[in-house]
């Protein structure tokens, strides 16, 4: 069988429209059709050909409905089986939707999280959408995407199909799972630009000051540094610790409030265990003493 063209998926989604105006007019309608054909623009035409008018609608109109409302600066997620009697369309697997402020590695890191769980991902569905809030979160307005319309900002509204999962307690392991990434990934997209700072500024720092070690390495480890510097790596997370002793008897301390990215919090412990840095092994503690720049 023939896969479907794009023009058969224009008309199938021509006709989700159709059949959402035949249960809602007026101001409801509009809105919905743009959001409809933006949500469904991400979709291959062979998902939109296989699934039922019902189905598209609803799939569609729920996670419009969802993003209704949202708090500032928070991530709203639900974990569901969807049923005819209750939300008016089915789907065979377990659905996630996700409304966030746009960011980054949004998706790349919901979908890495679903899988380190054991859950298979059959669709993921992201349209950015344009939209204006009232200042507690109410949606006022879908806007162009290329608008520049004073308080619109892009969101972020995500469906998600995962292997079905029946019990209440997964489901929301499922959406805990996914707050805690998404927090991170806020955090190191916020904290990026203070991050680099931070590399710009060690970089300096050995310049003026360089260590008294071998020539070659520091210039080589300056390089690695502005390598990195140079938009060739992901910065999530910085920390500063303190060194004081050697030989077995030295300490590492991270400095209080020093952490940036999703090394913000600082119960999130790097090369050390849920104590904190009095659980880190003897190999990475002769690393740490070993007379290197890097």
């Amino acid at each position: 069988m023939a896969k479907p063209s794009l023009d058969q998926k224009s008309q199938r989604i021509d006709k989700v429209v159709v059949h959402m105006k035949e249960r809602l007019s007026g101001d409801e309608a509009g809105p919905l059709e743009r959001f409809i054909r933006l949500y469904y623009g991400r979709v291959t035409a062979e998902n939109v050909a296989e699934a039922s008018l019902e189905n598209l609608y609803g799939a569609a109109l729920s996670l419009w409905k969802f993003c209704e409302t949202r708090s500032p600066g928070q991530a709203k997620i639900r974990a569901f089986n969807p049923r005819l009697g209750e939300q008016g369309w089915t789907c065979d697997h377990t659905v996630v939707e996700v409304v966030s402020g746009d960011m980054p590695f949004i998706v790349d890191s919901l979908s890495s999280c679903l899988n380190r769980r054991g859950h298979k991902v059959f669709l993921n569905v992201h349209p950015v959408a344009r939209l204006r809030r009232t200042a507690k979160g109410r949606l006022k307005e879908l806007l162009a995407p290329t608008s520049r319309a004073k308080g619109g900002s892009n969101e972020s509204l995500i469906h998600i199909e995962i292997d079905t999962q029946t019990t209440a307690k997964v489901l929301r392991g499922i959406e805990q799972a996914l707050q805690d990434v998404l927090a991170d990934v806020r955090a190191a997209v916020e904290d990026w630009p203070a991050m680099l700072a931070k590399l710009d500024g060690t970089i300096k720092e050995i310049k003026k000051n360089p260590p008294p070690l071998d020539k070659d390495e520091v210039s080589e480890s300056l390089a690695l540094l502005q390598w990195l510097a140079d938009d060739h790596f992901t910065l999530l997370g910085f920390r500063q610790y303190e060194h004081k002793g050697s030989r077995g008897k030295a300490v590492h301390r991270a400095i209080e409030g020093s952490g940036l990215g999703i090394l913000r919090n600082p119960d999130t412990h790097v090369l050390a265990g849920a104590k904190g840095l009095g659980e880190m092994s003897a190999e990475v503690r002769h690393f740490l003493e070993l007379p290197q720049l890097m």
